[in-house]
């Protein structure tokens, strides 16, 4: 079932701001999204792009891969 900000009690997705990370939002199925700014500083291959965080029921626990998704390029992406 799809969790809201508000029903997890978590700060709305514009309320995760920094020099350089737009915002994170929460998605269906728990899935994480993280927009980069247009800070000059940062990287070209980041810049203005989205890193989405997939999670994997494993039991007790959760595993969390980077989404194909992203649109930042794999090789500047974490690993998984």
């Amino acid at each position: 079932m799809y969790q809201t900000h508000d029903s997890l009690g978590i700060a709305a997705s514009g309320s995760y701001k920094s020099k350089y990370v737009s915002y994170v939002s929460m998605r269906a199925n728990g899935i994480i999204a993280i927009g980069y700014t247009n800070e000059k500083s940062l990287s070209p291959n980041v810049v203005g792009k989205l890193l989405i965080f997939v999670p994997t029921n494993k039991g007790a626990n959760l595993q969390w891969t980077v989404s194909t998704a992203s649109t930042i390029p794999t090789k500047y992406r974490p690993k998984n």
